[in-house]
């Protein structure tokens, strides 16, 4: 939906709105007016669709000005067919009933499409939960509902969810169980074993590394919304980092058996978490690396790093490659390098660099998880997983 905001409807004429619509009865006049001034305006053009049935709900409207049709679509058949429900004119609501949300699942029922120039008064799902919140006069029963579809849409503002389809929104919303951390409360330790993934609502949290004989450095802060602690479980890993409450947090847990339901549905999302776990990754030295300096006869210097180990394998350094070499030393991070090197060298892309870092750990001259290399020669997480399983089944026939 395409709008523009405008503000050509007065507050008294936004408080006659609401003060019209049964859902609203309750208000006091002090309720009317906070909740008028905090929806906004915006302008639709005849023809716009302004909600898709199926999609998760993120708003409600109240038409101010101008008219639109409510439309469902129904399969007969095997044919998708649209079936017209009804008008929406002024002072009808997008959905709310009298009473209730016309959705209970916090996914859209039909689609509202303009049927002339509109004026509406929109609020998002969240402000008007923290509305009912202070107001305190709406309707209990309404919590439930309100509080799914803050879920969903917390799911969708989750980068590797943003693209899933509201089914699986629906089912992963359902998954998900919450969790409350006061402040300075540790949710996992470095070396602890790997249990749940972690969607941080609300708070911040302190990402630690530690590493034996060195005090412990901060990694980083998290704010949301923001998903941690998703990777180790598929790595079968312990954890890499320590996270810590640094204020008290609202968290979504994940097991990773449901997580990995999700990434069966979705194929894009295996790709970005082993993505977000290489850059997470930090990279040492391969033992026995010598580096050798030489000028050629027209007077360049030349970089070349010699793998003795391996029967004198070679890698030729350009400068930009000589810095990155320098800034592997298993401290910092994948994406830490990356970060310094594109302030340096601003013309050359991330991905490149990526690439020369994924080349110098599969030719042997840097150490990493071998999984990571894996997935960065196109194997997904199910790949991966499929060959553990197959390792596995074998194992088993050599003993029966």
């Amino acid at each position: 939906m395409t709008n523009k905001s405008s503000n050509n409807i007065t507050v008294d004429e936004r408080r006659n709105l609401i003060l019209a619509h049964p859902f609203f009865a309750l208000l006091n006049n002090e309720d009317i007016k906070e909740l008028a001034l905090l929806m906004k305006e915006i302008s639709i053009p005849g023809g716009e669709e302004i909600v898709k049935e199926g999609k998760v709900i993120d708003k409600l409207y109240l038409i101010a000005k101008g008219s639109a049709e409510v439309l469902r679509e129904i399969t007969v058949l095997d044919k998708a067919n649209e079936v017209f429900l009804g008008n929406l004119t002024v002072g009808d609501a997008i959905g709310l009933s009298e009473s209730d949300f016309f959705s209970k699942n916090g996914i859209r029922t039909a689609t509202v499409v303009a049927t002339s120039d509109m004026v509406l008064l929109s609020i998002d799902i969240d402000s008007f939960n923290k509305f009912m919140q202070k107001s305190g006069r709406l309707y209990t029963g309404l919590n439930e509902s309100i509080k799914k579809m803050l879920i969903m849409n917390f799911i969708r503002q989750i980068a590797p969810f943003k693209d899933l389809s509201s089914e699986n929104v629906i089912w992963l919303a359902r998954s998900l169980k919450e969790v409350s951390c006061p402040e300075n409360t540790y949710i996992f330790r470095q070396g602890d074993k790997s249990d749940f993934c972690y969607l941080l609502v609300s708070g911040k949290v302190e990402i630690w590394f530690e590493k034996q004989g060195e005090p412990k450095k901060l990694f980083a802060v998290l704010e949301p919304p923001e998903i941690f602690g998703e990777s180790s479980p598929f790595l079968n890993s312990e954890r890499n980092a320590t996270a810590l409450c640094k204020t008290s947090c609202q968290l979504l847990s994940l097991q990773p058996s449901q997580l990995l339901q999700i990434i069966k549905l979705d194929k894009g999302l295996d790709r970005w978490l082993m993505d977000k776990r290489f850059k997470q990754s930090r990279p040492t030295h391969a033992p026995d690396i010598a580096v050798n300096e030489k000028v050629t006869a027209d007077g360049q210097r030349m970089i070349v790093l010699k793998d003795s180990h391996k029967h004198h394998k070679y890698y030729q350094l350009t400068k930009e490659e000589e810095f990155l070499w320098e800034k592997i030393d298993g401290e910092h991070t994948v994406e830490d390098i990356l970060n310094v090197f594109s302030e340096k060298y601003k013309l050359i892309s991330t991905e490149d660099s990526l690439k020369v870092i994924y080349s110098l750990a599969k030719k042997g001259f840097v150490m990493m998880p071998s999984q990571l290399l894996d997935f960065k020669g196109e194997k997904s997480i199910m790949e991966n997983l499929k060959t553990k399983i197959n390792s596995f089944i074998k194992e088993l026939k050599t003993h029966f």
